[in-house]
């Protein structure tokens, strides 16, 4: 909480709902987009707590994310970009949206509240399609999915608590335990993967994936093995 601030101030209130030049140089154009748009506006689940608190920082933080988050739908979604359509729905902002509307919602104005149930109910069903549905009925997910479709799985299913969507908790309630049941028997997620499993271990993104796959299936009340 101390550090959020600053750093988020540093990255948003410098510029407008565009990045300028001088950000993230070492990043691609496209990677620039999902980092400035989806990944740092993450920041937005910790700062409603701030914000909870009577913050005034905070609260300028998350009318600028907002901002941002609009610019980006109106003007980036579905676009082109570097010479193809832009069609990635937010990912991991999924989940810290929902985390910031339960701790905001007491707090909310009517036309706030609004604001991040149209958000959702655009993006989640952008996120679903974007996941084949969640591939309903395979069990070979191995070969199909990665870190992303578990990311997705976690914000889709957070917003479906949130905001009184119960098919979308029950769709990736489904897609986690079918995901889970198929990690490799030695208890990691191949990165690229074949019929016969020859495919190495991702060692970050293992991580990642069964984190989201823990918290989703309650691993603290459930004891998940493998």
């Amino acid at each position: 909480e101390k550090e959020i601030l600053p750093r988020m101030e540093t990255e948003y209130l410098h510029s407008g709902t565009i990045f300028d030049d001088n950000y993230e140089p070492a990043l691609k154009y496209k990677e620039k987009i999902v980092n400035f748009y989806d990944y740092q506006a993450t920041g937005i689940s910790v700062l409603a707590i701030l914000a909870s608190r009577g913050n005034t920082r905070a609260n300028v933080l998350i009318k600028k994310i907002q901002d941002n988050i609009h610019y980006y739908q109106q003007n980036i979604f579905g676009m082109e970009i570097d010479g193809s359509g832009w069609d990635v729905p937010l990912r991991r902002l999924l989940l810290h949206i929902a985390l910031a509307y339960n701790e905001l919602e007491p707090l909310l104005s009517k036309d706030d509240k609004k604001f991040y149930a149209d958000l959702v109910e655009q993006q989640v069903p952008l996120a679903i399609a974007h996941n084949a549905n969640f591939f309903p009925g395979k069990d070979d997910l191995y070969m199909i999915t990665n870190n992303h479709t578990a990311i997705f799985m976690q914000g889709i299913y957070y917003c479906g608590k949130a905001f009184n969507h119960p098919e979308w908790v029950d769709l990736t309630l489904d897609f986690a335990n079918r995901m889970y049941d198929s990690v490799n028997p030695d208890g990691y997620f191949e990165e690229m993967s074949n019929e016969e499993r020859e495919g190495g271990p991702s060692l970050v993104y293992t991580r990642l994936t069964l984190g989201c796959l823990y918290d989703v299936l309650d691993g603290r009340e459930n004891s998940l093995q493998k």
